[in-house]
């Protein structure tokens, strides 16, 4: 009982001293302080304003794969300008990395790759117009 008792408690200390290598997730949710290394956006125009639905459905997808390699602060997400504003351009496609490595994690995996495969000609068959751009945060 002993022994059980006190493997119990080194796997407690670990847990609690060292949260960020548990199960992958070097960005945790909790992490009050966790940093934005930079931001992708698409700057998108549709070619139909109905299909704004399925380029959300298309967002979700990438979101379920990014859940399952455990990073509860990624996420994809698709956004509208409010109406009246000026430009091409009426829709974003972003999302927010804590660095290069866990980007490229993301991105090299497997399941991840195939999501975009299945995505890949639905995207190309929606979007009239895509300007990719990273963003560094300044402040």
């Amino acid at each position: 009982m002993v022994k059980l008792n006190t493997v119990v408690i080194v796997i407690f200390m670990f847990i609690i001293l060292i949260p960020d290598t548990i199960l992958g997730q070097e960005y945790i949710k909790s992490n009050a302080t966790a940093k934005i290394g930079f931001r992708t956006v698409h700057l998108i125009s549709l070619k139909n304003i109905e299909n704004d639905v399925e380029i959300a459905t298309i967002a979700d997808d990438f979101n379920k794969v990014v859940a399952e390699l455990g990073y509860e602060n990624i996420s994809y997400n698709f956004w509208k300008e409010t109406e009246g504003q000026e430009g091409q351009f009426k829709y974003i496609f972003e999302s927010n990395w804590p660095d290069q490595e866990t980007f490229d994690k993301v991105h090299e995996y497997k399941e991840f790759q195939l999501v975009w495969e299945k995505n890949y000609d639905k995207w190309k068959s929606l979007v009239k117009e895509d300007i990719y751009n990273r963003y560094t945060l300044l402040n």
